[in-house]
């Protein structure tokens, strides 16, 4: 068949986009990419498409080889964005438009949150020494646009100018015109299925049951990459993956000077930190929050609405209730159990997984695309398997670690959320009481990993009682929970 493709990409997401675009670079190679023109619920088109990898440090950053060697694909993509840049913009000029790409960012540190805030600014500030990246302490006087609520306002706040953002939605659309150009082909289309045949890859079926025929096969769906999977790997093979939910904003400038740089703080309890990126001609995009979920959504609630739209007037832009909503973004990170990518081959020869990056996909993709692409091609990639999907959960914390950790990020979003408590009662009542819920849940399950705060608040709050037994089943399968009394 002529027209066969060498290499299907499922998942049209930044990472899927940045892929096809590498193995199109490979000569001669053929690739199809699928994928709903619409992209409903996904994470690049919701993003702020904020390009950095130091402001995203956290004090845990460090703290494990696996938390190091994610960080460091963070550094390949930032030696690799400069020359994206130039081609989009390039790509944009032919399509009559400008490349939007806001240069540098300001990370402010407030009174708004808990501890968690200053520990991982100081964890940002520690990170930029360590590797001689340019960055400034400055005035928060000094920061166009910045104008907090009294209350809301910054201590302290930094200057990188090497880390900014761009137009996430423009890029998917200037990527796309690449691969059109490249002679990639792209299916608006869902995928139900990965088609195995005689213990191989052979293609995918789509949801009106065409069947697309490869010989290798790349899995980038997003929060969706672990279902797919499920229908080509033995149960249990890959860790379960939930969704991170998050909501954000676009709004139009009525008044008042905008933005010029990215704004953000650091990472707060269990989510990224507050964050806005200017889109030019006084649009800004304002995100986000984070809530795991078993499933993907694609659709916000009135409390997460509530919370970013009181946060952005406190802590960024008290004028910010007067301009207008021009389009609510809902997305779903990929964030498998560990909380690190899943990357690599799968024990099914030809299946390739390229997912898991929670808030990191969109700047990490160049770098994951290169080293998947060379993978693909039978050559070394840019790093080692140390995140192979098949991998059982990396260890980030024991569970007395896990249980310290979630208190700290619950009591700290207790705070950033304006909970309050009674002047009689020490907010360390309040710390103990989140210790006591991470404890019950891990003497009611058994489980005897640490999991990550963010995991633990899914699960504590767990409204659908099918996430926690999905995970418990491949826990126990794992031998990283305790089997039931009966079962014994």
């Amino acid at each position: 068949m002529p027209d066969r493709p060498d290499v299907i990409v499922v998942g049209n997401g930044a990472l899927g986009l940045f892929t096809a675009r590498a193995l199109a670079a490979t000569a001669g190679a053929r690739v199809s990419l699928v994928g709903p023109a619409q992209r409903p619920g996904g994470a690049s088109a919701a993003a702020g498409a904020m390009l950095g990898c130091f402001g995203e440090v956290t004090k845990d950053t460090f703290a494990t080889e696996a938390g190091r060697a994610k960080f460091e694909i963070g550094l390949l993509a930032d030696e690799r964005w400069p020359a994206v840049l130039d081609e989009l913009a390039e790509t944009a000029a032919d399509e009559g438009q400008r490349l939007h790409h806001v240069p540098s960012t300001h990370v402010v540190l407030n009174g708004c949150g808990g501890p968690l805030d200053s520990l991982n600014y100081d964890a940002v500030v520690d990170a930029l020494g360590k590797y001689r990246r340019p960055w400034r302490e400055v005035g928060v006087d000094r920061i166009p646009g910045y104008h907090p609520r009294p209350d809301g306002r910054a201590l302290r706040a930094l200057h990188m100018s090497g880390e900014g953002a761009v137009d996430g939605n423009q890029v998917i659309g200037l990527l796309e015109e690449r691969l059109r150009r490249s002679g990639v082909r792209i299916h608006d289309e869902s995928v139900e299925e990965v088609v195995v045949r005689a213990g191989a890859v052979a293609g995918v079926r789509l949801r009106g049951g065409e069947v697309l025929e490869a010989e290798q096969v790349v899995v980038a769906a997003g929060s969706r990459t672990v279902e797919l999977l499920r229908t080509a790997l033995d149960p249990g093979e890959v860790q379960p993956m939930l969704s991170g939910v998050g909501v954000a904003l676009v709004t139009q400038r009525t008044h008042g000077p905008s933005f010029e740089t990215v704004v953000r703080t650091p990472n707060r309890g269990g989510a990224c930190g507050l964050h806005l990126v200017p889109l030019g001609e006084g649009r800004e995009y304002i995100g986000a929050t984070n809530l795991l979920s078993p499933r993907p959504q694609t659709l916000g609630t009135i409390g997460t609405a509530s919370a970013i739209l009181d946060q952005v007037a406190r802590q960024l832009d008290e004028t910010a209730s007067a301009h207008t909503i021009v389009q609510w973004r809902v997305g779903n990170r990929p964030v498998s159990l560990d909380g690190f990518p899943l990357v690599g081959w799968t024990s099914v020869p030809g299946l390739y997984v390229l997912s898991g990056t929670y808030r990191d996909g969109f700047h990490a993709a160049p770098a994951l695309a290169a080293h998947a692409a060379a993978e693909l091609a039978g050559s070394p990639g840019l790093f080692g398997p140390v995140f192979a999907p098949g991998r059982t959960p990396i260890r980030s914390w024991g569970v007395e670690e896990s249980v310290e950790e979630y208190a700290l990020h619950m009591t700290s979003l207790w705070f950033e959320l304006g909970g309050r408590v009674p002047s009689q009662i020490s907010s360390g009542a309040l710390t103990d009481n989140y210790r006591e819920e991470a404890r019950s849940l891990y003497r009611r399950t058994g489980i005897e990993v640490g999991m990550g705060p963010d995991v633990l608040a899914c699960l504590t709050g767990a409204r659908d009682p099918a996430a926690l037994t999905v995970l418990l089943r491949y826990l126990r399968a794992a031998g990283l929970a305790e089997q039931p009394v009966a079962a014994r």
